[in-house]
């Protein structure tokens, strides 16, 4: 039987038994009442399950699904979900809609070909598309409800990390090179039955030369952008902001003595950082400033961010998934999970 513990950091460990969960893909397991609705999905790519999870990090419902390894939200409380069919990063993927309450709703190959430059999948949300990017150069699957299919990406560099927001496409190559993208309510026509979100203006900048791209986190207005560089031993944080053309302009850039991992912008213009080798968070102020510094997390191998509704941050940790509020204290989570690689806000957005 499955039960639910919540997890307290500095407690004595949580337990989430997985035994009596078929193994079909697409089964979903409902949890008992939770006390709120649901507020995050997470991918546990050991367990081949995405989970959505209340404010405390109560499970709610979990969805079978081979190898999970990346996530987006699609506005609605639902969530799109990555997929390596065979365990692999660099083998064959799909690409899957499952609906605010775990339902199966769209399913889209992704390959072939199989990836060949390497292991990343980036996906983001785009309105009522979603974009996902697949090895050097890109290859894009432009999916909705009505159209799916594969098509070449123009973005123009290797990316790194892309996110979307309110028209705006930003995309973070591995050598720093930031590209924004305006689209506009039109679609390309890439083939039968494909579609991309068309681009009507390009424009770029990119980290110090010394750096290479990590991660990027937009505003709310999709307009300002987080900008994460990495260099052995130390990382880069930015701020850059579209001009009235469309062109991204540095605001400031600090450097961090550590080496981060995932970064997530939160509603009142500041953002979470995640230490890629040890247990810390960091949070920054729009402007540069550190406001809280948390080097006591529980583990280490911290994967992903996401900022919460209350100022505070949910991180992906291998086997856990954590909360700080606002202010760097310990909050609900979740323990005993098998490894958790992404996180996607469940909450509709407004």
């Amino acid at each position: 039987m499955i039960t639910r513990r919540e997890v307290v950091w500095g407690g004595v460990g949580a337990a989430l038994g997985m035994g009596g969960v078929g193994h079909r893909f697409g089964a979903i397991w409902r949890g008992p009442a939770a006390r709120g609705p649901a507020e995050v999905w997470l991918a546990d790519r050991a367990a081949g399950a995405v989970w959505s999870c209340d404010g405390d990090g109560g499970l709610l419902a979990r969805v079978q699904v081979p190898a999970p390894i990346a996530l987006a939200p699609d506005g609605t409380g639902g969530v799109w979900v990555v997929s390596a069919l065979e365990g692999v990063p660099l083998a064959a993927h799909q690409l899957l809609h499952l609906a605010p309450d775990g339902a199966f709703m769209e399913r889209t190959p992704c390959a072939p070909p199989p990836l060949r430059h390497g292991p990343r999948i980036l996906v983001c949300a785009a309105g009522q598309r979603v974009v996902v990017i697949e090895g050097v150069g890109g290859r894009a699957v432009a999916s909705s409800l009505t159209s799916k299919g594969l098509c070449a990406s123009p973005l123009g560099c290797e990316p790194r990390a892309i996110a979307a927001r309110r028209g705006f496409l930003w995309c973070l190559g591995e050598r720093g090179d930031l590209v924004a993208l305006r689209m506009s309510g039109a679609a390309i026509g890439m083939g039968a039955g494909v579609e991309l979100p068309r681009c009507s203006s390009r424009a770029t900048d990119r980290l110090p030369r010394e750096a290479t791209g990590l991660d990027l986190a937009l505003d709310h207005d999709g307009r300002g952008a987080w900008v994460l560089g990495r260099t052995p031993g130390r990382s880069c944080i930015g701020r850059w902001h579209l001009d009235a053309d469309g062109t991204p302009r540095r605001v400031w850039l600090r450097w961090l003595s550590f080496e981060a991992a995932a970064i997530a912008a939160t509603r009142g213009g500041c953002a979470w950082i995640a230490d890629a080798r040890a247990p810390r968070a960091v949070a920054l102020s729009g402007e540069g400033r550190v406001t809280v510094w948390r080097a006591d997390l529980p583990g280490e191998g911290i994967e992903d961010v996401l900022a919460h509704a209350d100022g505070g941050a949910w991180f992906a940790a291998a086997g856990a998934l954590l909360r700080v509020g606002p202010s760097g204290e310990s909050r609900p989570g979740q323990g005993r999970l098998g490894h958790v690689v992404s996180l996607a806000s469940a909450i509709p957005m407004a």
